[in-house]
């Protein structure tokens, strides 16, 4: 997350369009006052163990400005309201930190070759395949091309894989990344985000290969 600029980003997945959310609920309805705002104070003093003694607070309270900012630029005509702007923009995102970026996989293995490119820890090259549908004007894939950009830009060899087998490869865990929804959220209907929740329910959990019943949020080690 650190090696993405969410204003480029937004550039090219929305046309700087997109409204942030740092945490993993949507900014829409309710959401914003009962879960996003009470974090505020949480995200602004998490910091993070960059290796050496040293420690970094990753959250960025401004980034919807700036994503503001790249909106008007770009021929936008809205309110400069605070309030309209947290409405359209967010609350907050995350620093574009790459040297931090760096410190982190380096303290985790990974190195770079000659040509300034990411290798594992154990050698090979740090290749990400980023998962999408073939209907390239989907929100899935403009994230896709959007994430893949920034992480080559980052050093990361990353490409996008257009497949019409999402569904079942989502439900395998066969992937490395993927722009589908990992949890279902009620539709801005109200505070209760059960349905969020419980796509991460151990019950659920099952070896990469196996089918999880469209369960596709699998965290791997």
């Amino acid at each position: 997350m650190l090696a993405i600029d969410i204003v480029e980003f937004t550039s090219i997945a929305v046309n700087s369009s997109g409204t942030l959310s740092p945490v993993h609920v949507p900014h829409l309805g309710p959401y914003p006052k009962d879960y996003i705002e009470p974090m505020q104070d949480w995200l602004k003093s998490f910091t993070i163990d960059v290796g050496k003694g040293e420690t970094f607070a990753p959250y960025d309270p401004d980034a919807p400005k700036r994503v503001a900012a790249q909106a008007k630029a770009s021929g936008y005509v809205f309110p400069d309201t605070p309030d309209f702007q947290e409405q359209a923009f967010g609350l907050g995102w995350y620093k574009y930190a790459p040297d931090v970026a760096e410190k982190l996989l380096i303290k985790n293995g990974f190195k770079r070759d000659a040509n300034k490119m990411w290798l594992m820890p154990d050698g090979r090259p740090f290749k990400i395949s980023f998962m999408c549908g073939t209907v390239l004007s989907n929100h899935d894939a403009r994230n896709a091309e959007a994430a893949v950009q920034q992480w080559k830009k980052f050093g990361i060899d990353a490409s996008v894989y257009a497949t019409e087998n999402g569904d079942g490869l989502g439900a395998t865990g066969d992937f490395d990344v993927s722009g589908a929804w990992p949890a279902q959220e009620p539709w801005g209907a109200g505070p209760d985000l059960y349905r969020v929740l419980d796509r991460w329910n151990s019950a659920y959990k099952l070896p990469v290969g196996q089918r999880t019943g469209g369960i596709y949020s699998r965290l791997v080690k």
